[in-house]
C-alpha cells in the first residue's frame, strides 16, 4: 500500500496542471479527493474541467497538512491516467472524476514559489557582478537573489551588467537592481549583503537554457528531499 500520510478522501487537493518557467505562470485547479486506492488518487473534476486531452499529463495532486501549528503544503507527483464521467459518490449520485495515478512519494511543496529554486554548492551555476562571484540564494527566470560580503555599491531601480554562467558556459547579463540590505558586521566576521535584482533582455537562448537549468535543480532538490542523490538515480 502507499503511504499518503494524512491524506484522507474529502481531503481539500490544488492540483497542479502546468508550469510555464518562461512565462513563471502555474495552472492550479482546486479540487477534493474522493478515494485513494493503491496508487490511484481519485479526484472531483475541477474548474475548468479536466478533460481527455490530459491523459497521460503529468501533474502534482497538492494539498495541506498542519504541522507545529503551521500549515505546510506537500505535492505528490503523478500521470492523469482516466477521466471518469459517472463516478458513483453515493448510491444515489453520480459526479465527474479523473483519476491520478501516483509516482512519487509526497513531499514539501510552495505553490506561490516554485519557480524560485535554491541551487546547491555543485548546481554548475554562478553569477558574477563586478568581477566579484555572488552566492546564489534563489533564482528564477525573472530574478535572482545573491549575497556577497564586498561593497559593489548598486544603487536600486538601477541597472547593472554580470556574467550568468551555466554548465560551464558564460552569458553576459544585464540586471536590475530591485533592493538591498545588510546583516550586522560583529568582531569575527564582515557583514554580509544580500540583492535582489531582476534579470533585463534575456535572450531567448538563455531564457531556455536558465528554464531547463531551473526544473534540473528543482527535480535534484525533490530527489534529496526523498533522501536521495541524483547519481543513484542517474547512475
Amino acid at each position: 500500500m502507499v503511504d499518503f500520510s494524512q491524506l484522507r478522501p474529502g481531503s481539500k487537493a490544488d492540483i497542479v496542471i502546468n508550469i510555464d518557467y518562461k512565462k513563471e505562470r502555474i495552472d492550479v485547479r482546486r479540487s477534493l479527493i474522493y478515494d485513494l486506492i493503491e496508487e490511484n488518487i481519485t479526484l472531483a473534476q475541477t474548474t475548468p474541467p479536466v478533460t481527455a486531452h490530459y491523459v497521460d499529463t503529468n501533474v502534482v495532486v497538492t494539498y495541506l497538512l498542519r504541522e507545529d501549528n503551521e500549515h505546510v503544503r506537500y505535492g505528490i507527483e503523478g500521470t492523469i491516467s482516466e477521466i471518469i464521467r459517472d463516478y458513483r459518490l453515493t448510491s444515489l449520485e453520480k459526479v465527474s472524476a479523473f483519476i491520478v495515478k501516483r509516482k512519487g512519494s509526497p513531499v514539501r511543496f510552495n505553490i506561490r514559489m516554485h519557480f524560485r529554486v535554491r541551487p546547491g554548492l555543485n548546481s554548475d551555476l554562478s553569477l558574477s557582478i563586478g568581477g566579484e562571484k555572488m552566492t546564489i540564494t534563489d533564482i528564477s527566470i525573472g530574478g535572482v537573489k545573491v549575497t556577497h560580503r564586498k561593497n559593489l555599491d548598486l544603487q536600486t531601480r538601477k541597472s547593472t551588467r554580470g556574467i550568468l554562467t551555466i554548465d560551464g558556459e558564460e552569458f553576459p547579463i544585464e540586471v536590475m537592481v530591485l533592493r538591498t540590505w545588510r546583516t550586522t558586521a560583529s568582531k569575527r566576521t564582515d557583514s554580509i549583503e544580500y540583492i535582489a535584482m531582476q534579470f533585463m533582455n534575456l535572450r531567448v537562448a538563455l531564457e531556455n537554457q536558465l528554464a531547463k537549468k531551473i526544473r534540473e535543480i528543482e527535480r535534484e532538490n525533490r530527489l534529496r528531499e526523498l533522501g536521495l542523490e541524483p547519481r543513484d538515480i542517474n547512475g
